[in-house]
């Protein structure tokens, strides 16, 4: 309807663009976006947003032409190095997919995102096979809760290291895991030498925020 009142509009074609393709209408999706990239060329999101559609379909190289050009515009657009770093990780390069990761890191507005990225650096090094450096950006996710005392959140992280723990034949570990943060959530995590990384974290291949979509 909005379409049928101007034409010209473009944040419909963003939305037109991510139900089309949530519909399996590629095509559709892929004319939506090109669009929305025609009516605001200089603003990053378009770009943004067609880049996630190529990497759905599996062009990779492409999608990350289209973030790249989306950086030009916005050097602080985090969400398209995150883009970015997803088709390198299907394209089996985690260095470059790491670097991308780093540059959001280093340029998220606030904790929440900051938590997020390192979870997704975690996972880079889980598809490696490099559990201890996974589990080190793990940590790093709980000190950022614990020095912003957010103790409910940390005490999420130290359940998930349990479930890691568990998932990976150590239940012992795990339960051991929560016994030791038991009405202190902040004293971090308990080790063991034979963690392993969360399995339906490794295993799955990389997502895009649901958020992006309501751009």
């Amino acid at each position: 309807r909005a379409l049928a009142i101007n034409e010209e509009f473009a944040p419909p074609y963003n939305q037109l663009g991510y139900a089309l393709r949530n519909l399996g209408d590629f095509d559709g999706a892929a004319k939506a976006f090109k669009r929305y990239t025609e009516l605001i060329p200089d603003e990053p999101n378009p770009y943004d947003s067609y880049a996630e559609l190529l990497m759905k379909v599996g062009k990779f190289q492409e999608s990350i032409a289209q973030y790249e050009k989306a950086l030009e515009i916005n050097p602080n657009f985090t969400a398209s190095y995150v883009g970015m770093a997803y088709d390198w990780m299907f394209l089996g390069d985690f260095e470059k997919a790491r670097g991308a990761l780093a540059r959001a890191l280093f340029i998220a507005p606030n904790d929440g995102e900051r938590r997020q990225i390192l979870l997704w650096i975690a996972t880079s090094y889980a598809h490696e096979g490099n559990l201890e450096r996974a589990f080190a950006e793990l940590d790093r996710r709980v000190e950022i809760s614990r020095k912003g005392q957010d103790l409910l959140t940390v005490a999420g992280d130290v359940y998930l290291q349990a479930r890691v723990l568990a998932e990976y034949g150590r239940a012992d570990g795990g339960f051991a895991n929560v016994i030791y943060n038991e009405g202190d959530p902040s004293k971090g995590f308990a080790r063991h030498p034979r963690a392993g990384f969360f399995s339906t974290v490794a295993s799955r291949t990389p997502g895009t925020p649901s958020s992006r979509c309501t751009r």
